[in-house]
């Protein structure tokens, strides 16, 4: 296997519904740096019969908590991984909060990692560590159409209470 990058993490995006965000392609470059930088301190990608992880998000209407995978790319080294976030919760952080919309996709991120982890016995303990901090990815409620801040206290009456 040889990859193209050096990079451990890749994120991208696919609107499944026609929708788009004006925020998103930077926070998932903050995410990918950070998150790379604890899957090789931790050594989460150490040992792996893959080289690096391809993250797609599924802009949709439904939240996905599993990410679906496909095969190992044995020439260039991928795992491909997707998962399906609800547009209406992200577009809602992105016009209100975009450090929320940080959160989110960070929460996303982490859960895919973890559960491919798992999956391939890796050494998860820093992400869990990291994931301890977040709260819990909000589902979609109508009124948030009226009440968009219904979003934010949702999301952080869900935080951990930080000793």
């Amino acid at each position: 296997m040889q990859s193209k990058h050096s990079r451990k993490i890749v994120l991208g995006s696919v609107d499944l519904v026609g929708a788009s965000m004006p925020h998103d392609l930077e926070i998932m470059g903050q995410i990918m740096n950070s998150t790379e930088t604890l899957m090789i301190h931790t050594e989460y990608i150490k040992n792996t019969p893959f080289l690096w992880i391809g993250l797609i998000f599924r802009y949709g209407l439904k939240n996905e908590t599993a990410p679906h995978y496909q095969r190992i790319n044995k020439k260039y080294g991928e795992l491909p991984l997707a998962l399906e976030l609800d547009i209406r919760v992200l577009l809602t952080a992105d016009e209100t909060d975009p450090l929320l919309l940080k959160d989110l996709l960070e929460i996303a991120t982490l859960d895919s990692l973890i559960h491919a982890g798992r999956k391939y016995n890796l050494k998860i303990q820093g992400l869990l560590e990291r994931r301890s901090r977040l709260g819990k990815f909000p589902e979609w409620d109508p009124a948030m159409d009226d009440f968009p801040e219904l979003l934010a206290q949702r999301y952080k009456a869900s935080l951990p209470l930080l000793h």
